[in-house]
């Protein structure tokens, strides 16, 4: 039948076989699936191609229950030995999974499969449904009633992940107890792996499978081997020489063999002589030696180990081995003295210049290997043309890119300035020389969307990758955890102490009507200001000399917890990477002398202590969150700073106070509960692209997310309860029926002028705190603005409605700094994406805040405006924060009163911060502004008015 169908040695389909069947009956199917003896159940398929040696192409043949249950039971044993993300391909491969053309279809046999491929169904329950004996938790997965796998689980009693939480009612006294977020699976023997290959790639060669899918089982399965002799060496080179199989699984035998051997072979680089801060001499880690001879091998090269595994050494010694006069070394700011200090003391023989000025470099005449670190900051649009000159005049040998996650492309159709001249550092050589070697490095590639992992994808390979999407979903996620698997290298640091953490119950009900007064759009860092005094007593309890306490906020709460902890006479210091809000308030970085044990308690930000930082394991184990991070990946960051190789204390202590509040109905709700539940499930978008995790759904805990979820909360306890808390309303006009409060709201804010002139002669904190506490005084202002509208000839809204409507293309983001009553972003929710902002929030599209602290991403606006907005003593914030937000070109549109202020002036300081003024005049009463964003700011110090 196949050969007459023109396939011969491909399975025909059911309706092929009936077409050439006697009388053309369906009954010759039955014969076909008849089982080989009657205790047998019924062949599916695939089982009929199998029995006739035929090869099986699932883009011709309907997946059904039966092929799925047929498919999951001839992997056997091979199942339980490969990861969600190698289960994942397999099934997509054969049609299973919901991809391709499955993607918007809505199956019986979805949850199964998604319990399947995600491991949340237990081994057990896979073997007896594979065998035709069905459980009530398998029958609930296939119920289409139940929309997600969490929820048949729940109908069954079953537990959907592995928790240790405990509610109030489980814990009335707010007992410390201890939860484990940090569970990992047992890596499988070298000779399980090379057989679960053999298997899988037959299956793939006997099917319509794409040559991709059976290189990235190939490169995932020596990734495996790595792992397994990570962890013993000795058994893993013995289990693999054990295995025959097919020829790709002995081929990837062979070659681990053979790398394992050279690496060992790899000759100590001359001069080597590495000591760590205690003065030990130390070998190079087989790791470090993988990834040197990679790079020889294999010029482009991604390492995505984990935090402490050595990644910083390793790039040291590729650049010896290779044989690199010159290696350039781009780096965050905070770690360009780790990498001066690693480089000294692995090869003392060596000439190393860091953040050269404007790149101007003079090297010595001594012919020693050169190293030039360089900071993230200096790939700026105003160095491109020293950039070219240094390229022009130093042959670059080998190219390393550190914390390559700070040098992504976030949006699909913009490239940063940053990661257009690293890429040119990389593919700008003149033709007569060979292109340098180059080594990515990075243990979080991910952390906010997928374009992120595309672009450093494409910027190691200097190759286009256009069959990667970047939309948010978990086949986009797996494509690109495939290309990481197949062109890098992760490893991760084996715990050195148990990471289980204590979680102290801390009840935030006192602070509730604080909470509430930040109305439904809160930035979480105002939410985490506020619960932080909630934590303060657990955090206060376990202060001891040698405590880190991270933040994952800066603003408000160090200033807060440096106050308190100096209440107790412990001595502290900060660490934020000389973030503007600690330095601002008085606080440098004194990471030095914590290390060095001038003072006792380190108050650190996650995101500056958790990358290229080395010693915290040789001096501290006791580790607070006052606030807990977003993502596993940034929890998992700051533990490996202590838990890492050469930690020289008995045990590692993790403090986490967890906030919680009681409903009327008994339900409690949990901030820090929310945030913690991601880090310990860690199947989240991030996790998925990176190490093959397939999450429970397409999103992750974010801070937008987050705010979701406290709106969900005041709804809940609109509805629910907890206690009566008055809430002062906020209306536009004021209701002038009662003539009382009419004259009452004069005596107390005044006129119109009165207003602007308290307002103007303010600071912008003062004056938010003030609104804040009191909403109505900017009801007040809004009505009489209303009043005085009225009157006006030209509306300063109107003109700069129609401007954007007629400057900027469809989709553009714009910013309404001191929006008011919001109706510039009601005017254009059709044409553009439109960020509110006031010290009030008129309704739930505003965001309340001081506008010179927005929540908004660097280079995020194509415009932004101030329409009569300018007032306060500080209106330079306010200009500063506009250059931050704009991206390169973004516009910025100013309306000002004309009346005895000076636009020369102000337009002449403008020019010196940044911005290119393109027109600028007096409309009827009113000072107009149109000023684009250009890459240098001549003197941003100067001040700026009216």
């Amino acid at each position: 039948m196949a050969e007459k169908e023109g396939h011969p040695g491909w399975m025909p389909t059911q309706a092929e076989c009936v077409q050439h069947s006697h009388n053309k009956k369906a009954s010759i199917i039955s014969i076909f699936t008849r089982a080989f003896t009657p205790k047998e159940p019924t062949l599916s398929w695939i089982d009929v191609a199998q029995k006739y040696g035929l090869r099986y192409n699932t883009d011709y043949h309907r997946v059904t229950l039966a092929y799925i249950r047929s498919f999951v039971k001839s992997l056997g044993n091979t199942l339980h030995n490969l990861t969600p993300a190698e289960i994942y391909v397999l099934f997509e491969q054969q049609g299973i999974n919901k991809t391709g053309v499955n993607t918007h279809r809505s199956r019986t046999f979805d949850n199964l499969v998604q319990a399947i491929q995600s491991g949340n169904l237990p081994r057990e329950e896979i073997e007896n449904w594979a065998n035709g004996q069905s459980s009530d938790l398998t029958e609930t997965l296939l119920d289409p009633t139940n929309e997600t796998v969490e929820e048949a689980f729940q109908k069954v009693n079953k537990a959907f992940k592995k928790t240790q939480h405990k509610t109030k009612a489980e814990n009335p006294q707010d007992e410390s107890y201890q939860e484990d977020v940090n569970s990992e699976l047992p890596t499988p023997r070298a000779i399980d792996t090379l057989d679960s290959l053999s298997k899988t790639t037959n299956i793939l060669i006997n099917s319509s499978s794409d040559k991709e899918a059976i290189d990235f089982l190939i490169a995932k399965a020596k990734a495996k081997l790595w792992k397994r002799c990570f962890v013993d060496e000795e058994n893993a080179l013995a289990e693999a020489k054990q295995h025959k199989g097919n020829t790709y699984s002995e081929q990837v035998r062979d070659s681990f063999i053979d790398e394992y051997t050279r690496c060992q072979q790899l000759p100590l680089p001359e001069g080597y002589f590495f000591k760590d801060d205690r003065g030990i001499f130390r070998q190079p880690k087989l790791m470090q030696k993988l990834i040197a001879y990679r790079v020889l091998k294999e010029s482009r090269v991604l390492n995505l180990s984990g935090t402490g595994t050595g990644k910083t050494l390793s790039a040291v010694i590729a650049s010896r081995v290779i044989g690199a006069q010159l290696t350039v070394i781009a780096c965050p700011n905070s770690t360009v003295k780790g990498w001066v200090k690693t480089i000294e003391n692995a090869f003392p023989q060596s000439e190393v210049i860091a953040k050269p000025t404007r790149w101007m470099v003079a090297w010595s005449e001594d012919n020693l290997p050169r190293y030039l670190v360089v900071n993230h900051e200096m790939f700026q649009n105003m160095y491109e043309g020293a950039i070219k000159r240094f390229i022009n005049n130093n042959p670059i040998d080998f190219v390393v890119v550190d914390e390559l996650h700070q040098v992504k492309q976030r949006d699909e159709n913009s490239e940063t300035q940053r990661r257009r001249l690293i890429n040119g550092l990389i593919t700008d050589i003149p033709d007569d020389r060979p292109k340098p070697r180059v080594l990515g490095m990075s243990a979080t590639p991910i952390i906010n969307n997928l374009q992120e992992g595309k672009s450093l994808i494409e910027l190691v390979s200097s190759l286009n990758h256009d069959d990667i999407g970047t939309t948010t979903t978990v086949p986009n996620c797996m494509k690109i955890y495939q290309k990481f698997t197949t062109m890098g290298f992760r490893m991760m640091p084996q715990h050195q102490k148990s990471r289980t953490p204590h979680i102290h119950p801390v009840n935030c009900t006192p602070y509730l009507e604080e909470l509430f007064a930040l109305g439904y759009r809160p930035h979480p860092q105002q939410v985490e200001t506020i619960l932080v005094k909630a934590r303060w007593s657990i955090i206060q309890q376990h202060l001891k000399p040698k405590t880190v306490v991270f933040t994952e906020y800066v603003k408000d709460i160090v200033p807060y917890l440096v106050e308190r902890i100096r209440e107790t006479g412990i001595s502290v210091g900060v660490y934020t990477g000389n973030n503007k809000y600690a330095t601002e308030a008085g606080y440098d970085d004194m990471l030095d002398q914590f290390l060095k044990g001038k003072v006792e308690i380190l108050l650190a930000s996650i995101r500056c202590l958790g990358t290229g930082v080395d010693g915290l394991q040789f001096v501290s184990n006791n580790v607070i969150f006052a606030t807990l991070p977003w993502t596993s990946t940034d929890y998992e960051q700051a533990i490996g700073r202590f838990d890492r190789e050469g930690f020289v204390f008995d045990e590692l202590n993790i403090h986490i106070p967890k906030t919680y509040a009681l409903l009327n109905n008994g339900n409690e709700w949990s901030w820090c509960e929310s945030k913690l539940l991601r880090i310990e499930n860690k199947k989240d978008i991030a996790k998925a692209a990176v190490d093959g995790e397939i999450p429970d759904s397409n999103d992750q805990l974010t801070p937008d997310k987050a705010t979701q979820y406290w709106m969900g909360w005041l709804k809940r306890l609109s509805e629910e309860g907890l206690y009566e808390i008055e809430r002062k309303q906020i209306r536009v006009p004021l209701d002038k029926s009662d003539q009382a409060e009419v004259s009452r709201r004069f005596a107390a804010y005044g006129d119109f002028a009165t207003l602007n002139a308290r307002w103007n002669k303010a600071y912008s904190n003062t004056t938010n705190e003030r609104l804040r506490q009191n909403p109505e005084e900017w009801c007040y202002y809004h009505t009489k603005m209303d009043e005085i509208e009225k009157q006006w000839e030209v509306v300063p809204r109107d003109e700069y409605i129609k401007h954007l409507k007629d400057n900027l293309p469809l989709g553009s983001v714009v910013a309404d700094f001191g929006c008011g009553q919001a109706k510039l972003a009601e005017a254009l929710e059709e044409r553009h994406t439109v960020h509110s902002f006031d010290h009030i929030a008129i309704n739930r599209n505003v965001f309340a805040c001081d506008m010179i602290n927005t929540p908004l991403d660097d280079t995020t606006l194509d415009a932004a405006i101030f329409s009569l907005s300018l007032m306060g003593l500080n209106i330079k914030d306010y200009i500063v924060e506009a250059y931050r937000t704009l991206k390169p070109s973004g516009q910025l549109i100013i309306y000002h009163p004309a009346k005895q202020h000076d636009r020369e002036k102000f337009v002449s300081s403008l020019s010196q911060l940044g911005f290119v003024v393109i027109k600028h005049c007096e409309i009827y009463k009113w000072h107009y502004i149109w000023a684009i964003k250009q890459g240098y700011q001549e003197n941003p110090d100067i001040d700026i008015s009216f």
